[in-house]
């Protein structure tokens, strides 16, 4: 079931001065809004989103991005 807190369509994460991984992980355990048991890495990052968001297409920019068809 989708997570409208977890999966918003938008995320901002500040990364202003970041004091290490714990501080990293910190913010975008709260900007993603996760539970207190997020496990602080990638893999815990991919398996919440992919657990709790439906796919979505993700916006491309700058040089490298796709042609449209």
């Amino acid at each position: 079931m989708e997570n409208d807190k977890t999966c918003p369509e938008h995320v901002t994460v500040d990364l202003t001065g970041v004091g290490g991984w714990e501080d990293f992980w910190g913010r975008i355990q709260t900007a993603f809004v996760f539970s207190d048991g997020f496990g602080k890495n990638w893999d815990a990052f991919w398996d919440v989103l992919s657990k709790e968001c439906p796919p979505r297409g993700a916006p491309a920019a700058g040089k490298a991005a796709p042609a449209e068809e």
